[in-house]
């Protein structure tokens, strides 16, 4: 197990931006073999996000390598604001380390204290590993979302 003690939280900068692409990528390859993803609308949300927040998106580092992100944002509803976990990604060799779950109560602490009540996370259903960590973290399913490819 790595040495995790010298992780070091920060918000996203532009300099991080290729390596957050490819742990989208990655992230995508996971929970969406065989399809492509669209990187610059990726990029254009994530910086726009940034702009208009720049604590949406965190990054950790160790010795200045960045090892995973959280991605996150508030989104107006007819019941009120809800905070949104849109991506989570962790380095291999870090899972299992309580990186995941560090990422995870930073966004919760965060969005708590913009006065958000309810946070809602999107899994893949055959993301297993993504589904149980959600599960374990007290996250209950309330909807499901079916899709269907047009041909």
């Amino acid at each position: 197990m790595p040495d995790i003690s010298k992780i070091k939280f920060r918000n996203f900068e532009e300099k991080d931006l290729n390596k957050i692409i490819k742990f989208k990528k990655d992230s995508a390859d996971i929970s969406f073999p065989g399809l492509d993803i669209d990187t610059n609308i990726f990029k254009k949300r994530l910086l726009n996000r940034v702009k208009n927040d720049p604590n949406s998106v965190k990054v950790a580092e160790i010795d200045s390598e960045i090892i995973g992100y959280v991605f996150l944002e508030i989104k107006k509803a007819s019941t009120g604001p809800i905070g949104y976990i849109n991506h989570v990604f962790v380095s291999e060799p870090y899972r299992k380390s309580g990186l995941g779950t560090r990422f995870m109560q930073i966004a919760e602490n965060y969005l708590k204290s913009r006065g958000i009540k309810r946070v809602r996370v999107t899994v893949t259903k055959t993301n297993k590993t993504s589904l149980n960590f959600c599960k374990k973290m007290g996250y209950v399913e309330k909807r499901l979302i079916l899709e269907k490819p047009l041909n």
